[in-house]
């Protein structure tokens, strides 16, 4: 939304008092949480490109929310905080410590959206080979157990 007409903060998303403003509303409002959905590279799923994606603005400008949510835990007392990481991208050592991190920061107020990344986009990064659906779940579940064991 932040590029309609209305809006009035057109800019404000760079900024991290703009961005502390949602989830204080959201905890007035007596939400539980909120979910940052993220993804690796540029949909580009419309028409096999990502010009429909960089047009529309879908997800672009974009930062990593992971850094965000101590700040945003930090002006909130009971809202929820959940993120997309992949089990596809990223090192299990990395994602244990970082959620553990987290879990501390927020006092146990983080989940973890775990996805496997099926976007080309992210193999024409150098991410690595995006691999068929049933070997990405495989990669998870194993994945999921190294984290655990390491927390």
């Amino acid at each position: 939304m932040w590029k309609h007409p209305a809006d009035g903060t057109s800019w404000g998303y760079r900024s991290l008092s703009w961005r502390q403003d949602l989830p204080r509303t959201l905890e007035s409002g007596c939400f539980d949480g909120v979910f940052f959905a993220e993804v690796l590279g540029t949909y580009d799923v419309c028409g096999a490109s990502r010009e429909a994606a960089l047009r529309g603005a879908v997800q672009i400008p974009g930062i990593d929310p992971t850094l965000l949510i101590s700040a945003l835990a930090a002006c909130t007392e009971n809202l929820g905080f959940a993120v997309t990481v992949w089990t596809s991208h990223h090192a299990s050592y990395h994602t244990a410590r970082l959620f553990s991190t987290l879990d501390h920061l927020t006092a146990g107020r983080v989940g973890w959206n775990i996805v496997t990344s099926y976007l080309a986009a992210a193999e024409r990064q150098g991410l690595g080979e995006i691999l068929p659906q049933d070997a990405r779940y495989g990669w998870a579940e194993e994945y999921v157990d190294v984290c655990v064991k390491l927390w």
